[in-house]
Order: C-alpha cells, then sequence, then structure tokens
C-alpha cells in the first residue's frame, strides 16, 4: 500500500530478492504510481481502494508505505482483515496513541525502524555493551545526527512538508530516537527539543536523557545533502560512525597519521558499497527487515521491532513536540511491553 520512491526503489528490489515471495498487488490513488507499479511489477494488480481489494484478495501479508497520516488507517484496515502488516516508520504519530487500545494485535505489526539491522550500527551496540561489561559506565554521552534531502525523496509526492505528517521530527526524528534506545538498550525517560526552519529547510535538535542517565543529543533535518553520523564517548575513548557506509571506529588517538589511516580505510569501504549497491547501509538494512518480516510471517515469530517499540518512540516524539512549544525540559511515560534489546 504506496508505491512511492521508497517502495519502487529499495522495497521491491528487496521482495524480489528474498525467495517464494510474490507482489501481488499495488494499491496506491496516484495513477503515476499504478503505471509504475505495472513496469516494475506486471504480475501484480493494480488498485486504488485498499478495503475494497482486501475484501477480495488472497494474501500474506500487507507493507504499507503510504504517508503518516495514513499509516493507522491502513493499519486498520489490515487488523480488520487479519493481516500482519509491516509498516514504514512514523507509526503512530504522536497525536494519535491516544486511539490505541489494549486490544490492539500487537503481535501483527513490524515497524520499519531498520537502522536497528545495520551491521555498522550492530557494531556500535555490541562495542557499548563490551564497555558496560568491563564497568565502565557505559556511555557519557552520545551523538546522532540523521539529515536528507527530502527533496529528492519528494519524486511523486510532497509530503514530507505537510504539517500535519509530522515533518521532519517525525519522518527522521523516529528513526534517529528508536536507533539510541536500540544502541543502550535504554527507554527515554525526558527529552529536550527546538525547530528551526520550515519544509525542506527544518531542522530538530533533540537531547534525549536515557534511564541510566546516559544523555544522546540527536540533530534531524531537511537539506541540500544527506548525511548521517553516530558518535559515542565514554571512559575508554570514543565510537564513531561518521557515515553508515564507512567502518566503525573504536579509539583513543586523534594523532593525524591515525585519522588519516582511518579515513583511507573509510573511503575504502564507501567503494565497495558504492560498486555493490546491495550492500549499502539502506538497501541492505531495508531488505534484512523484509526478510524478518517474511520469517516472522511464515513462522509465526515475534515481530521485532514491533507494536510496543513504535508506541514507545512515538510517545517520546509526542514529548518532543511539547518541548518545542515550551522550551521545556519534558518527562517521557514510560511504556510496558517494549522490547529494547
Amino acid at each position: 500500500m504506496g508505491f512511492g520512491r521508497l517502495a519502487q526503489d529499495y522495497y521491491v528490489p528487496a521482495m524480489q530478492a528474498i525467495p517464494n515471495v510474490q507482489v501481488t498487488g499495488v494499491v496506491d490513488p496516484l495513477a503515476k504510481s499504478l503505471a509504475q507499479a505495472r513496469v516494475l511489477l506486471p504480475e501484480a494488480q493494480s488498485e486504488t481502494d485498499l478495503d475494497g481489494w482486501l475484501r477480495s484478495a488472497a494474501l500474506d501479508a500487507l507493507v504499507v508505505a503510504t504517508p503518516p497520516s495514513q499509516h493507522l488507517s491502513d493499519w486498520r484496515s489490515a487488523c480488520n482483515a487479519g493481516l500482519p502488516v509491516f509498516m514504514e516508520k512514523p507509526f503512530p504519530l504522536p497525536n494519535e496513541v491516544s486511539q490505541l487500545t489494549e486490544n490492539e494485535p500487537w503481535d501483527k505489526l513490524m515497524v520499519n525502524f531498520n537502522r536497528r539491522f545495520w551491521p555498522g550500527y550492530l557494531r556500535v551496540k555490541e562495542l557499548i555493551e563490551e564497555q558496560r561489561a568491563l564497568g565502565t559506565a557505559g556511555a557519557a554521552h552520545a551523538t546522532i545526527r540523521l539529515r536528507t534531502n527530502a527533496a529528492k525523496w519528494s519524486t511523486v509526492t510532497t509530503h514530507r512538508f505537510d504539517e500535519q505528517e509530522g515533518g521532519a521530527l517525525c519522518d527522521l526524528g523516529y528513526q534517529a530516537t528508536d536507533l539510541a534506545t536500540h544502541l543502550f538498550s535504554q527507554s527515554v525517560k525526558a527529552v529536550q527539543a527546538a525547530r528551526t526552519g520550515a519544509g525542506p529547510d527544518e531542522a530538530v535538535s533533540m537531547k534525549l536523557v536515557l534511564v541510566d542517565d546516559t544523555v544522546v543529543d540527536c540533530e534531524v533535518g531537511y537539506g541540500d545533502t544527506n548525511s548521517e553520523q553516530v558518535i559515542v564517548r565514554t571512559a575508554r575513548g570514543e565510537i564513531r560512525s561518521d557515515n553508515p557506509n564507512y567502518l566503525v571506529w573504536h579509539h583513543t588517538s586523534d594523532a593525524a597519521i591515525a585519522k588519516a589511516l582511518r579515513r583511507a580505510a573509510d573511503f575504502g569501504a564507501l567503494a565497495y558499497r558504492g560498486f555493490f549497491r546491495n550492500r549499502s547501509m539502506l538497501r541492505y538494512s531495508v531488505y534484512v527487515a523484509l526478510r524478518r518480516f517474511v520469517d516472522s510471517v511464515r513462522h509465526a515469530g515475534t515481530m521485532t521491532p514491533g507494536f510496543h517499540d513504535a508506541v514507545r518512540v512515538a510517545v517520546a516524539i509526542g514529548a518532543a513536540q511539547r518541548s518545542i512549544s515550551t522550551g521545556e525540559i519534558v518527562t517521557v511515560p514510560q511504556i510496558d511491553g517494549a522490547t529494547q534489546g
């Protein structure tokens, strides 16, 4: 459901690489999107109405990549049809959390927090856990930066710039917040946030205070280029990923020769992933996330990251929205059932 650039360029190649998976239909209200679906997936049905199609089709699962304001209604439609869902973030939007009930089929939802599956970030998490095991009190401070050229992503619709879709805070802040809590296996207990600019120039800064008092500064926003960086500073040095397609470094030396050697190795890794595009961060992590979802559907396994993880992040982002309005630090309610590991 939803056939914009993400679905066309990333979801379709990923699903085509998973054995014994067939995309039986594409639903999108836009004629341009359905025309592209017929080119990329000539065997699939092309539909404009999700509810009508769900009543007539024989399906095993639904993948949702619509604008954020449609995610909850698409989730409801899938629930009514008894289908497990792979949901693009953000879900739910902060103002929708109160509409959810304890009777939701939470075990049938997986959210595309794909960075959890990237080997580089798994290595960062591993290094943090190693330091905790050595008694170095985990991380004193971390920084996550995530910026994207939203205009290049908006080749089908411009929904990212609509206020009702949540802007950069929801588009990128969900991903950054989930990554922060996943790396440190801790929930957010307080947040302070500020916003500058609007539309294609929007930027948001969030100071996340985790349950163990680790502080993670998240900087997300739109701009002319794509960039992503994770830095963790501990008592035993610095864990650093200046680009997810570079290598992960754990070092204590800032000597010029050490920096030069690291940079050369990073460029080598970037060249490798540029040549083998399916090994780049976004393509690989989306493939692994979808593969995990398919395996969970096939074997009735636990879907992670799932419903409670999504609600936990939505509550934290809602607190960030209130902080932007008030300029104050806002306490984040803790959500039972969230899986941090």
